[in-house]
């Protein structure tokens, strides 16, 4: 996954064509959307398929899934560091996107203004 930071906006775009994406094919995430910016192993448990998706599951997962009626985006390998965002008045509830240096991306969202909570030890 591809991201790209500007003032307003995170923008999303996929490196290779992905089916689960929307119609446009790029996803932008007001930046007062972002409630909580975490990194570390994502948590696949009580998963389920919602819409376009696909997954091999515990292994990696790509599309529109829920968990607890909460729609949630995923573009992650769980046994891979990933990305993960919180959302308020957004229509996904959470994004979980493996993207290179995660940490990386956390400091300059955490720069941006975002709360970003400490990694687990």
């Amino acid at each position: 996954m591809l991201l790209s930071l500007t003032p307003q906006s995170l923008r999303l775009r996929p490196r290779e064509r992905l089916a689960a994406m929307p119609p446009w094919h790029e996803l932008d995430i007001p930046l007062t959307c972002i409630r909580l910016v975490r990194t570390g192993r994502p948590d696949p448990h009580h998963l389920c398929r919602r819409a376009a998706g696909t997954s091999l599951p515990g292994y990696f997962y790509a599309g529109a899934f829920h968990r607890r009626l909460c729609p949630e985006f995923w573009y992650a390998h769980v046994r891979h560091d990933c990305l993960q965002l919180e959302l308020e008045r957004h229509p996904y509830h959470r994004l979980v996107l493996e993207v290179e240096a995660p940490e990386a991306w956390a400091e300059r969202l955490r720069q941006a203004g975002l709360p970003v909570e400490p990694p687990r030890a």
